[in-house]
């Protein structure tokens, strides 16, 4: 369901030393965006008096992403750095910082600006009407048919096969309550663009906001090469694991919607 994400947000700054808001940024190789992207979500934070952490996830990257993130932390302290030494993908980087969050509601972003931090606040207002999660729905509109074309079916699939009414299930810019990923072990079981697809086969109770979409400025994307047919061979393989990771998630939806909201 599509909501208004115009009204406040509930999660401001209280007397109590755990963050109302944990905000996961996976990073490999973005040493340029990360001081750009922190900025930004401290503005944010004190700009909609929100009490925010913010966990930077660096997924083995071999620029001076580490370096970059560890000094940030000499001044600002609602920062926790998790490393890896070596690249064991999004997913994993995810989970790490679902694990290593403290706050009630846990916001995941990519580290390359193309969604714009200040937009938090959208992801928010659909929780306090009641929601368990949010999703972020991009406008793509600047973007090539070629490169948005097998998105678009993919949804398209995911919607006729578990009516879950998203446009974007892809998207890294998500928000839910802390107890869905923290009750939950396999949330991540099934890839980025079926996590939306399996809370709600789980019952879980989800949104969908329009987000803006940015152009990349500093660094490459990890999955899309212009210019390449379908977008690389990492594109197309991504392809071929969503498809076959789609037909496991139907193939144990009975099973996942009979245990509830209570399997861990």
């Amino acid at each position: 369901m599509r909501v208004d994400h115009r009204q406040k947000g509930n999660y401001r700054v209280s007397e109590a030393h755990k963050p109302a808001l944990s905000v996961i940024l996976p990073a490999y190789n973005e040493e340029q965006n990360i001081p750009i992207i922190v900025a930004r979500l401290e503005e944010t934070f004190h700009r909609c008096n929100l009490s925010g952490e913010v966990v930077l996830v660096n997924d083995g990257s071999t620029d001076r992403s580490q370096e970059v993130m560890l000094e940030l932390t000499k001044s600002l302290p609602n920062i926790t750095v998790v490393s890896y030494n070596e690249n064991r993908g999004k997913l994993t980087a995810l989970r790490c910082g679902c694990l290593r969050a403290s706050g009630e509601v846990i916001v995941m972003m990519d580290t390359d600006l193309q969604c714009r931090p200040e937009e938090i606040t959208w992801l928010l207002s659909p929780l306090e009407q009641g929601y368990d999660v949010v999703n972020g729905w991009r406008d793509y509109k600047s973007y090539q048919t070629t490169r948005t074309m097998f998105s678009k079916l993919y949804n398209i699939l995911v919607r006729v096969i578990f009516g879950v009414p998203v446009h974007d299930s892809n998207c890294g810019f998500k928000a839910w309550r802390r107890e869905v990923s923290h009750n939950d072990s396999h949330i991540f079981d099934y890839g980025l663009p079926l996590i939306i697809p399996y809370l709600a086969v789980r019952g879980y109770k989800i949104a969908e906001v329009k987000v803006s979409l940015e152009k990349r400025k500093y660094g490459e994307s990890k999955y899309y090469r212009e210019g390449a047919l379908l977008g690389g061979s990492r594109n197309i393989t991504d392809l071929i694991k969503g498809v076959i990771s789609l037909l496991r998630l139907l193939s144990h939806r009975r099973r996942l919607r009979n245990e509830g909201r209570e399997f861990v």
